[in-house]
């Protein structure tokens, strides 16, 4: 179903890299905004981006894991390896629960700004407490 919904969208490749670039590039509270900007100016796919940094993360835990049964996006292997050492499993399943907040915020109408700035934070938040 994921895949069938992400094939009809025009601007695939741009959600896509900007999911790949949260996860592997977003290193610092200073790069928010940066990477805020950018989750913004695709307002009408905010839930998509989030939804593919959720099937990153999935892809991630079969790379920690060693269960390659279910990876699925070969084409940022390389750079998902990169990045390995940076989220313990934990901080992925704590990721995935900030995920499932700011969809729920953003279903309730708040401030889109507002959500993807907290979530950019409270991802980086996560992925150092949980080393």
């Amino acid at each position: 179903g994921k895949t069938i919904t992400l094939s009809k969208k025009h601007n695939l490749e741009i959600l896509f890299n900007l999911a790949t670039d949260i996860i592997c590039n977003l290193k610092s509270s200073k790069e928010v905004i940066i990477y805020s900007k950018k989750f913004l100016d695709q307002k009408n796919d905010i839930n998509l981006v989030l939804e593919i940094i959720s099937m990153i993360l999935e892809d991630l835990i079969s790379l920690k894991t060693g269960n390659l049964k279910f990876f699925n996006l070969k084409m940022i292997e390389n750079k998902l390896k990169s990045v390995m050492e940076e989220y313990s499993l934990k901080a992925i399943a704590e990721i995935e629960a900030l995920i499932k907040k700011a969809v729920k915020e953003l279903s309730f109408m708040t401030n889109p700004a507002l959500v993807v700035d907290n979530f950019l934070m409270n991802l980086l938040e996560v992925k150092y407490l949980c080393k």
